[in-house]
């Protein structure tokens, strides 16, 4: 593998597992003891990333998903509409 595909990859794992933090906390509720593990999981990741320089992509499908979750709890959907 190359150097951009490593980092390709690792966002795009950066993207599922905010996903799957966003789908617990809409499934389970924000305290729930599985939504505590995906936001561990994902959380050691992004210092993971962040420790070695690499920042998510937030055009990725699974970020915009999760994006459009945040957006809908607030009732905020038009804003990614523009």
């Amino acid at each position: 593998m190359t150097k951009k595909e490593i980092i390709a990859e690792i966002q795009g794992m950066e993207a599922s597992y905010w996903l799957a933090l966003k789908r617990a906390e809409v499934n389970f509720g924000e305290n729930h003891v599985h939504t505590g593990k995906e936001r561990a999981r994902w959380g050691t990741l992004c210092e993971l990333m962040h420790a070695i320089g690499i920042q998510a992509d937030p055009s990725l499908p699974n970020s915009q998903e999760a994006t459009k979750m945040i957006l809908e709890k607030y009732d905020l959907v038009e804003l990614i509409k523009h």
